[in-house]
């Protein structure tokens, strides 16, 4: 649960107490609310570990582009080398040959040539 996550629940369980103080009910009446004060205590401890620790890792980058990644280990941060999906490869056009080859062929109609082009650009980058 990440810290803003657990200071919601502090606040509401903190809201339910005030309503319990305030409401004067029967002990035991809402049993739901049993252990109210005690839940708050815990998420208080949580919070205040959680913001005492130090992040275990941590990114950069711009935008949706990730640059780096850094790890701790031994009390050093360490960068890992990372990749996601698979590795941009240059793309590659035709030659002049290769064009006029393509062109050279009986096209029954442009559709045809077009996917001439589209099959060999398409072998030459996968």
């Amino acid at each position: 649960m990440s810290i803003e996550a657990m200071k919601q629940a502090l606040e509401a369980l903190e809201s339910y107490q005030c309503f319990i103080d305030n409401a004067h009910i029967i002990e035991g009446q809402w049993h739901w609310l049993d252990g109210t004060r005690e839940s708050i205590t815990a998420l208080r401890q949580a919070i205040e570990q959680a913001e005492k620790q130090e992040p275990d890792a941590w990114l950069s980058g711009e935008g949706l582009e990730l640059k780096q990644v850094f790890v701790k280990q031994n009390g050093d941060w360490t960068e890992l080398p990372f990749s996601i999906g698979r590795p941009r490869k240059e793309w590659v056009g035709l030659t002049d040959t290769e064009v006029i080859n393509i062109y050279g062929g009986e096209w029954l109609n442009d559709m045809d040539f077009a996917r001439a082009i589209e099959a060999k650009l398409k072998e030459k980058n996968t």
